[in-house]
């Protein structure tokens, strides 16, 4: 541990046992080593480990069982990437009851990133509109949504309804999604992003970028979220439809 961080030790204990659990060290139904041993093992005060452990458990990753210990619980939702499916269809399909807060909602004209990804010319209308996203009353990611406005009429006044984006697309303008491309990264919570998703400065989190198309291969939307590490996995299905690119930091193919 280091005691020259700005984060305090129970959240960097915090951060190394829910690695351990994510990396599988500590496998669901494992019964976690005692307080003594965690003070032992992390040169900590068993108060540390105790607030810690709290976290893990108010978390959902840990469940104490009085009398016999600490124990690794079911966790993370998998999420397939193959599947042209919607955040909130995704949560739903997995047994979560999901909701969403506006924050921001705008009319935009398109730089040239946003012209490339959406099929338009740079200067075109775009229409924005930015998300938290709740899973079972937890924040579990941030979303923000372009379209073009010629293409969807009155998109901001559908969007900031409880209705999920891809029902407003399918029942409102009679488009359904064929096929996406995503790429993902990782990134650290800034202020920002901590407020809003309810976690700490410096956790990890996924960063995916997605442009979505429609039958004919025509962009429909793009969309940018950012989303809770210890809340969900992606998993890559892989098939003779999808093609898999890994960049280095460079930007190099692999």
């Amino acid at each position: 541990m280091n005691s020259k961080s700005a984060k305090p030790l129970y959240l960097q204990i915090d951060a190394a046992i829910r690695s351990d659990i994510q990396t599988h060290i500590y496998k669901v139904g494992d019964k976690l080593p005692t307080e003594v041993e965690l003070s032992e093992k992390y040169k900590v005060s068993k108060i540390t480990i105790r607030k810690a452990m709290e976290k893990l458990s108010q978390d959902g990753l840990v469940q104490k069982v009085q009398g016999k210990g600490t124990f690794v619980l079911p966790q993370k939702d998998k999420v397939v990437i193959s599947e042209s499916k919607g955040f909130a269809d995704s949560l739903s399909s997995m047994g979560h009851t999901h909701g969403q807060k506006v924050l921001a909602v705008k009319n935009i004209p398109a730089d040239s990133f946003l012209a490339s990804h959406l099929g338009i010319e740079e200067g075109n209308a775009v229409l924005s509109v930015e998300r938290v996203m709740w899973a079972d009353a937890r924040p579990i990611g941030i979303d923000r949504i372009f379209v073009s406005e010629a293409r969807f009429p009155d998109f901001i006044q559908k969007a900031v309804s409880e209705k999920p984006l891809y029902h407003i697309l399918k029942e409102d303008y009679n488009i359904n999604i064929d096929s996406a491309t995503m790429e993902l990264n990782g990134i650290l919570a800034d202020d920002t992003n901590a407020a809003l998703l309810q976690c700490v400065i410096g956790d990890p989190l996924f960063y995916i970028e997605k442009t979505a198309y429609d039958p004919e291969g025509i962009p429909i939307h793009f969309s940018s979220t950012t989303v809770r590490c210890d809340s969900i996995t992606y998993v890559v299905k892989t098939n003779h439809h999808l093609s898999m690119e890994e960049r280095t930091s460079g930007g190099q193919l692999l």
